[in-house]
């Protein structure tokens, strides 16, 4: 890229920020069009600590820039999100401690799927400047369940990276701010765990939560939480099938969570000319926020407590687009009023689940790939979890349906043009035979080489 086109990119960048965040600052409690599903809910603010937080989030040089390259944004994200997401739950928070008689104890705050590289980085005394004085203490349990997983951060210097770091994040190696940082970032790594001054303690499990919660593996003693943030969690996606038990436990036990995920801004509208920016206000193109946190959680009849967009995201520049970690938020406590329990999976196998295994096994993937396909469909899910998961699946059949439609021929075989034609019909709906369906349909089409890697 010339250097005119990253200034004009870099102008793009900060003109589309400053317009997300704005909104996010001047309407935080409602449901934006881009965020709206059915049965969508509006947030109203509670805590007391909420307008500390607002006036934070007012440092332009932190929170308005490209700063997922900066040390002081990686180290306040995560904390300072977490105040802002209690905000949205707080009365429902009060009142499950109150219910279970924890009053007096610490504020106990689980994050699941937790990471080093990103809540790992976090200064906890930035939560205890406004949470700590309305409680008598605080507990972060980190539940790290693939602790070097690396999704949209920089490196920790020193560790391995596991997951999607991408060029824009190796980039903050030629980032000069970041640089003379390092190896203060990578003393500040070494402590993800301990004491944050006298109010607040972090424990960290590098386990399954589900493994925690049975304390089976758990060392030292099992406490239940007050609330539950997660940080981008993939709800939906077939390799995150375990998440079915957790929300299975967090929506009977009536514990308030909250769901933080990323959202993308196009900056293609600007960047070609058809949008134009300035002090008239600028137009950043449109915002994708991940549908997969409310279509799941609309799919287990969940609750609704409010949808937000974030005050402290870390932002970076990708190409044409403008990512956002951290940028909008669904909080949720127990089942809708008049809505059924979900069923839990039996554990019982069945023929189609053990032909699927074997249908996988026998496919000769790549070893990372077949690992985690076995693990995943290893995992007995409830029908709420299977519905969403084929429904976040169906722009991918609708792609593959697509290719093999390109491709007929005269020539091409009854069994493949059938197979073809079931894809376009997108016809599954839940449970292992209809998974089982759905593979050998792709294999069949021809289309199986193409699908592994868009199917996990």
């Amino acid at each position: 890229m010339s250097r005119f086109a990253r200034v004009f990119s870099l102008l793009a960048f900060q003109c589309s920020l400053g317009a997300l965040l704005a909104d996010g600052q001047a309407d935080a409690e409602t449901c934006s069009a881009e965020l709206a599903v059915e049965g969508g809910c509006t947030s109203s603010s509670s805590a007391p600590w909420i307008d500390a937080l607002r006036r934070e989030a007012g440092d332009a040089a932190l929170w308005g820039n490209n700063n997922a390259c900066m040390v002081d944004a990686l180290r306040s994200s995560v904390p300072l999100t977490a105040a802002y997401a209690l905000d949205m739950v707080w009365p429902q928070v009060v009142q499950h401690r109150q219910a279970a008689g924890r009053s007096s104890a610490p504020l106990e705050i689980h994050i699941l799927g937790a990471a080093y590289p990103f809540e790992g980085r976090s200064d906890w005394r930035h939560l205890a400047r406004h949470v700590a004085p309305h409680v008598p203490g605080i507990r972060v349990v980190l539940v790290l369940g693939e602790p070097l997983h690396a999704d949209n951060v920089p490196e920790v210097e020193g560790k391995p990276i596991v997951g999607p770091a991408n060029h824009e994040h190796e980039a903050c190696g030629m980032n000069e701010l970041f640089e003379k940082e390092r190896q203060a970032d990578y003393e500040f790594s070494l402590h993800a765990c301990g004491k944050f001054g006298e109010q607040v303690e972090v424990d960290c499990i590098e386990m399954l939560y589900q493994d925690y919660k049975s304390g089976e593996q758990a060392e030292g003693p099992l406490r239940a939480p007050d609330v539950v943030l997660f940080f981008s969690p993939g709800f939906g996606h077939t390799s995150r099938r375990s998440w079915d038990a957790v929300l299975l436990d967090l929506l009977e036990d009536s514990t308030p969570f909250v769901v933080g995920d990323e959202a993308v801004v196009s900056l293609e509208p600007i960047l070609d000319g058809r949008t134009t920016f300035g002090p008239e206000g600028a137009q950043p193109g449109y915002v994708v926020a991940k549908e997969e946190t409310p279509a799941t959680l609309s799919s287990y009849r969940a609750q609704c407590l409010g949808q937000r967009r974030s005050l402290f995201p870390l932002t970076s520049l990708q190409g044409s687009s403008l990512l956002a970690k951290n940028a909008v938020f669904q909080a949720y406590q127990g089942y809708q009023a008049g809505a059924e329990p979900q069923i839990r999976p039996t554990k019982d196998s069945s023929p189609e689940r053990e032909e699927l295994l074997e249908f996988i096994r026998v496919r000769h993937m790549a070893e990372e790939n077949e690992k985690d396909m076995l693990n995943s469909f290893s995992t007995h899910v409830s029908l709420a979890y299977d519905r969403v998961m084929f429904q976040l699946l169906q722009g991918t059949i609708a792609e593959l349906a697509e290719t093999g439609m390109r491709d007929l021929e005269a020539t091409t075989p009854a069994k493949q043009k059938r197979a073809i034609a079931s894809l376009e019909a997108c016809s599954y709906s839940a449970g292992y035979p209809d998974i089982l369906r759905l593979f050998k349909d792709i294999l069949d089409a021809g289309l199986w080489g193409e699908a592994e890697d868009t199917l996990l």
